[in-house]
């Protein structure tokens, strides 16, 4: 599966090897994760996800990052074992449930800041990454939100421009 993913930033490029946990869901409620693959992201944002459990069928695309809102596809996508699909989520806000994506240059994007992973980018996350930027933590930290390895003022920017829009989880 090709997924070619940003994450949101105020700036148009990466400069980590960033990963993210692709999970295919159930297309009905509970959702059940059925299936599961971590993949590294090149620099444009494209990942090959090989799935090796789940059968043919339809399923919801989730994307768990470390630091970016936990998204889901806008509908459930058919899958046959062994098949490659390319999903762009770029291209369209529509592409994410609840069109819960934010437009950075031409692409549409996760939003960032969600660090301490509760579903909704606040006043919390921003605290942990006030703390960090006290510290002058550097390296790769669910607080880098930018992925320049340092941690700022210009990550907290970030994060409470997504708290003071209420930006929060949106699942079917």
């Amino acid at each position: 599966m090709l997924l070619p993913v940003l994450k949101d930033s105020t700036m148009a490029c990466h400069r980590l090897q960033d990963t993210v946990r692709i999970i295919l869901r159930e297309a009905s409620s509970p959702f059940a994760a059925i299936d599961s693959s971590v993949v590294f992201l090149n620099n444009l944002g494209n990942a090959t996800a090989p799935f090796n459990i789940a059968g043919d069928g339809n399923y919801y695309v989730q994307f768990i990052h470390r630091n970016a809102l936990e998204t889901w596809t806008a509908t459930a996508i058919a899958l046959s074992r062994g098949q490659t699909v390319s999903l762009d989520m770029t291209s369209s806000q529509q592409q994410a449930y609840g069109s819960n994506m934010k437009l950075v240059g031409a692409k549409w994007t996760f939003y960032s800041g969600d660090v301490n992973r509760d579903g909704i980018i606040d006043g919390n996350d921003m605290s942990s990454i006030d703390n960090d930027a006290s510290q002058f933590l550097t390296g790769y930290e669910a607080t880098d939100l930018n992925g320049d390895n340092f941690i700022d003022a210009t990550d907290l920017g970030i994060a409470d421009n997504n708290s003071l829009n209420f930006v929060s989880v949106i699942r079917p």
